[in-house]
């Protein structure tokens, strides 16, 4: 005899576990969707209180500060999670401690070093870039490299420990205290380019008091500062060591658009693709969510057959973002206009492009899921010099020629070459060559 719908329907959503995946998918969307808002929001009060050349120097000058910190910090915060996974799942939590203590002495000597470096470059940077004198703010925005790097660390932490509610309060806090003082100079009419630099290099602070505040009080985590577990370090670069190469080829390919827009055409175009950047990022979210708590789960797995089933879900889940993201092409673009203005019509083409472009960076995310579980982040790495070489043949002929929608065609291209090598690294890497560990 058939059960009841009401039973059926019970049995479906607790089977396997689903009903805890969905409440935890659904808690980092939901962050992800309020801290991506709020960010969106600082920007739009940013675009509509500063001409189209002030934010397109602003995007320049944030973009070179953001590819400081990534690139310095490349790779580590992935790995800071994966080794947050290991050692919870161990129930080592004195190491979590010396984990987080190792990775602060390690973000404040890079911070200094990295300080010294950009006041040598700063003022180069600037001709080339403005064609004008920056070299102060990009200065002054190399100060706040250490939050921004305990920012990503402590965030990892928090995912490492699958502490999915903790994520949402850290970014969400994070995105109120850069909204609420944008806001303040938005409507006393005080925005000026120099402010919000300086704004948003000392932004992560208060939330990284609520982090380690969090990580102790909630899991115990103990706080060993300043010991250095050269040891776990090792271990780290294990793993982050061919993810610190992805990140830093990755880094350089995803703000060459930005840079090239720049130095080729002008600050406007560059301002028009980064408003279309900004409403198509909206779209990945699900994406982003989804993998924010598959990954850390996966991790965990060594079992062949077992990698497979939970790829076969997330293979489901991709179909329904697919679905989602066409629905979403029809409607997003018409939201520039609503929130930026008239002036920013012109992000609407290569909005509409990249969207197109995004369906092919959702299908990486079950080949890119495996490799993560299997640690072959040296597949990461290749994609991403092949995605460099890419975006650098696509962006020299179509930026000249198109602005911001060239921008867009090299995005498009860079991730449909992301797909077809995370689907061959999948191959080559998992149905051909890997052998299960241990059996669960």
């Amino acid at each position: 005899m058939a059960l009841p719908f009401t039973e059926r329907f019970t049995a479906f959503f607790t089977k396997e576990g689903r009903l805890g995946l969905i409440k935890n998918v659904s808690i980092v969307f939901t962050g992800s969707v309020f801290s991506r808002a709020l960010n969106l929001l600082v920007f739009v009060l940013l675009a509509r209180g500063l001409t189209v050349e002030q934010y397109g120097i602003l995007t320049v000058l944030l973009s070179v500060t953001t590819t400081m910190a990534d690139l310095v910090n490349s790779g580590l915060t992935a790995s800071t999670m994966r080794q947050t996974a290991l050692l919870n799942g161990k129930d080592q939590k004195a190491r979590i401690g010396n984990l987080l203590s190792t990775v602060m002495i390690n973000s404040f000597v890079i911070t200094i070093v990295t300080a010294f470096i950009v006041f040598i470059l700063a003022a180069p940077l600037s001709d080339v870039l403005f064609k004008a004198d920056y070299k102060l703010l990009i200065i002054a925005s190399a100060c706040g490299l250490f939050t921004t790097f305990m920012y990503g660390h402590i965030y990892s932490t928090l995912h490492g420990l699958q502490d999915f509610t903790g994520m949402l309060i850290y970014s969400v806090g994070f995105g109120l205290e850069r909204l609420l003082p944008i806001s303040l100079l938005f409507f006393s009419g005080n925005l000026n380019i120099g402010t919000i630099v300086i704004l948003f290099t000392v932004t992560p602070f208060i939330p990284l008091l609520f982090g380690f505040y969090r990580i102790k009080s909630k899991f115990g985590v103990p706080f060993t500062f300043p010991t250095y577990d050269r040891p776990l370090m090792k271990e780290m670069l294990g793993f982050g060591g061919w993810m610190t190469l992805w990140s830093v080829v990755a880094i350089v390919q995803s703000r060459m658009d930005v840079f090239l827009l720049a130095s080729l055409t002008s600050t406007v175009q560059a301002s028009f693709y980064d408003v279309a950047q900004k409403m198509s990022s909206i779209l990945s979210m699900g994406v982003g969510a989804y993998a924010n708590v598959i990954n850390p789960k996966i991790a965990t797995y060594t079992n062949k057959e077992k990698i497979l089933q939970e790829m076969r879900k997330i293979i489901k889940v991709t179909v329904a973002m697919t679905f989602g993201l066409v629905v979403g092409a029809f409607i997003i673009p018409y939201f520039i206009i609503i929130l930026f203005g008239e002036k920013y019509t012109e992000s609407l083409m290569p909005l509409r492009i990249m969207i197109f472009g995004l369906v092919f960076f959702m299908w990486t995310f079950p080949f890119n899921s495996v490799l993560y579980a299997i640690g072959k982040s040296q597949g990461f790495f290749f994609t991403a010099i092949l995605q460099l070489i890419a975006n650098t043949i696509s962006s020299l002929i179509f930026i000249p020629q198109f602005g911001a929608s060239g921008a867009a065609i090299s995005f498009c291209i860079v991730n449909i070459v992301a797909f077809i090598c995370s689907y061959a690294f999948y191959r080559y890497f998992f149905v051909a060559k890997y052998v299960e560990k241990i059996d669960e």
